[in-house]
């Protein structure tokens, strides 16, 4: 995508709202870009159909997991590769950008903050006074979660009335560069935690580390595109490296399904139901606890 918006978005205080937009189409590098997006929107659709689907998924695991996928569906799903590619973005006034641009920020924020969510509970409930703390989350998570919808939705609205007020005011992009550092320190935070309390205490027992590895395969995933983004302000790089960055990034939910296809045994058995086969057992299997009231 080209970046001359994002160089307008924070430079100029105003735009035009009757100019137009004419994006740079690269096909050579966004045709594989819009493939893996299109490939990771259907990962989301189905992770997401998946944890509402079947009851053995109703876990806090796969409640924030969904809410995280709804985020990267809208991401994916919506890539500027992808409507370049399909030709719905050609021509596009700047207001339009602008509330396509908003919002695809908005949902990254969310993506980002269910991601802290969800390693968070996984974090407090392994290595922490488990029966209190189980009781506390999994009395407050769907509170966890609406809060974090309404943080969402209140930031993308006024990030729209800003587009439809015609102001270029990179609120949300700010947010988003905030949110990511946090997750990245709250990562590494909870890494070396986790490794201390796996040496030092006897009665810690972790019997999964499905969270931390889907936490830290978005950071890993995103990181090049940050990366590129940030020299890219200094230096000017080559399209294909943007977009090697961007298929990466999009190829997160790809790796997430993977990633709950080999460590979860009742993510394989579901999905071996819903497309009437059997697939073979792993001995390294995450072993959720259902979120059922007692």
């Amino acid at each position: 995508m080209d970046l001359e918006f994002f160089d307008n978005n924070t430079e100029n205080t105003t735009f035009d709202p009757n100019e137009t937009y004419s994006f740079h189409i690269y096909y050579y590098v966004e045709i594989p870009t819009a493939i893996v997006a299109i490939l990771s929107s259907l990962a989301n659709a189905l992770i997401i159909f998946m944890s509402i689907r079947f009851h053995v998924l109703h876990t806090r695991l796969y409640f924030y997991l969904a809410n995280w996928c709804i985020c990267n569906f809208v991401i994916t799903v919506s890539a500027h590769a992808t409507l370049n590619v399909l030709g719905f973005a050609e021509i596009v006034s700047v207001t339009a950008l602008c509330i396509w641009l908003e919002t695809s920020f908005a949902f990254m924020f969310g993506n980002l903050v269910f991601i802290a969510a969800l390693l968070l509970d996984w974090y407090i409930l392994t290595f922490t006074n488990q029966g209190t703390c189980s009781i506390h989350c999994r009395r407050y998570y769907k509170l966890i979660a609406a809060n974090i919808w309404v943080l969402v939705l209140l930031l993308l609205i006024k990030s729209i009335f800003y587009c439809l007020d015609y102001i270029s005011m990179p609120l949300l992009v700010l947010i988003v560069c905030l949110a990511y550092f946090t997750v990245t320190v709250l990562i590494l935070v909870i890494f070396v935690l986790r490794l201390i309390k796996l040496k030092l205490s006897s009665f810690v027992v972790e019997k999964s580390n499905l969270e931390f590895k889907l936490a830290l395969s978005h950071f890993l995933c995103w990181l090049p595109n940050v990366l590129f983004l940030t020299v890219h302000i200094i230096f000017q790089l080559s399209i294909i490296l943007e977009y090697l960055s961007y298929i990466i990034w999009y190829s997160n939910a790809c790796v997430i399904f993977l990633l709950l296809y080999f460590n979860d045994e009742s993510f394989r058995t579901c999905l071996g139901s819903l497309f009437h086969t059997k697939f073979k057992s792993s001995k390294k299997d995450n072993k959720d606890i259902p979120l059922i009231d007692v």
